[in-house]
């Protein structure tokens, strides 16, 4: 079938200037062939969008269609150029100046609006519009900074084609409404803080897709539902600040794959199985707070954790003993226990923790004295 592929040295056929699927197929092959031809190409067009890596589709191209290895690149070539021109075109300062236009407008009046009605207008530069940044040379904004200004409104789709965008802050507002799926396109976000507003809905598993993310916040929200297992794909997440919403279950398990993971805080939810044990294996961490949920079971803590300096597990359903392992976090600065069901005396390794400067263990059923 290697004759179907109308792919010269002097590279992919262009159809009207533009490479075309039906031009890199051959009007000599057979009508079967022909077909063939474009079912592979669509195939390898199809997983393009999805987002494989070079390496898989050029072997797709390269075992599908029985070609050589530089016919494959040269086909993958042409249509990763169609992805570009139709996900980047027009890339330029006008495209986030549309974008944000379409922000400021979904808001409702208030004062704030306002300011921003004024401020954000077409007659000056994006870049020196209020709450934005742009980056230097290029001229894109990259950070979008509009926490504590009393706004009011429904985030746009449209907030999701500024893919140059790094940090996003619309923090302590009252935005409502669902996030918009589009927001799986800012794949350079680091930072992400949707805290203290009325968004509503489940977390969504889009989340694992923002993979060089950082810091997520969406602490003081609306979310229902469980926590899904694709954020263990955000491999640079650093924290999580997940307090005062409405999930339920437990810590996915896959959440031990987040190896740069530092901060782990999910206060004031309705956490209700087993303590999550996978999440203390993480020698990156430094704090971890499940402070107000109903986690039950046996504490097991610190066998890796020579980095933490705040745990606070209080106020949950946690039984058994205060293990004695609490010692090798010896770093600990701030311990809290108290609301549980921990019976037994208080260990006295807990005295040589020469860090530690709070410690609640107070509304248990423990006995005894400290040392």
């Amino acid at each position: 079938m290697g004759r179907c592929w109308n792919i010269s040295r002097n590279g992919p056929v262009l159809h009207g200037g533009r490479p075309h699927l039906e031009a890199m197929v051959s009007e000599d092959c057979s009508t079967h062939h022909r077909l063939a031809a474009l079912i592979i190409l669509q195939e390898v067009k199809t997983r393009l969008d999805g987002g494989p890596s070079f390496h898989d589709l050029i072997v797709l191209v390269w075992n599908l269609a029985g070609i050589s290895i530089l016919q494959a690149l040269s086909i993958y070539l042409v249509l990763f150029f169609q992805k570009r021109v139709r996900y980047c075109f027009p890339c330029s300062s006008t495209a986030d100046q549309s974008a944000l236009l379409a922000f400021r407008d979904r808001m409702i009046t208030s004062d704030s609006h306002k300011i921003l009605a004024k401020n954000w207008s077409v007659t000056s530069s994006v870049c020196d519009w209020m709450g934005v940044t742009c980056h230097a040379r290029q001229r894109r904004v990259t950070d979008l900074n509009i926490s504590s200004m009393k706004l009011t409104g429904t985030l746009p789709p449209q907030l999701g084609n500024r893919y140059f965008l790094v940090s996003l802050n619309i923090s302590s507002n009252n935005f409502h409404g669902e996030l918009p799926r589009e927001l799986v396109h800012l794949r350079r976000l680091r930072y992400l803080d949707f805290g203290i507003n009325n968004l509503c809905g489940e977390i969504p598993s889009w989340f694992g897709s923002l993979y060089k993310l950082q810091y997520l916040s969406v602490r003081i929200y609306s979310f229902t539902g469980s926590i899904p297992p694709s954020i263990s794909n955000m491999s640079s997440l650093e924290t999580s600040w997940l307090s005062c919403n409405s999930i339920e279950g437990t810590v996915p398990t896959e959440f031990q794959n987040l190896h740069n993971l530092k901060n782990l805080i999910i206060e004031s939810n309705q956490l209700s199985d087993p303590l999550p044990l996978h999440a203390f294996n993480l020698s990156s961490m430094e704090s971890v707070s499940f402070l107000n949920n109903s986690l039950s079971g046996i504490l097991h803590i610190c066998h890796r954790l020579q980095k933490l300096t705040w745990l606070c597990l209080a106020e949950n359903n946690l039984i058994g003993r205060i293990p004695s392992t609490v010692s090798q976090c010896s770093l600990l600065r701030y311990l809290a226990l108290f609301g549980n069901h921990f019976t037994g005396s208080i260990p006295n390794g807990i005295g040589n923790l020469t860090m530690l400067e709070d410690l609640y263990l107070q509304m248990n059923n423990l006995t005894g004295k400290m040392y």
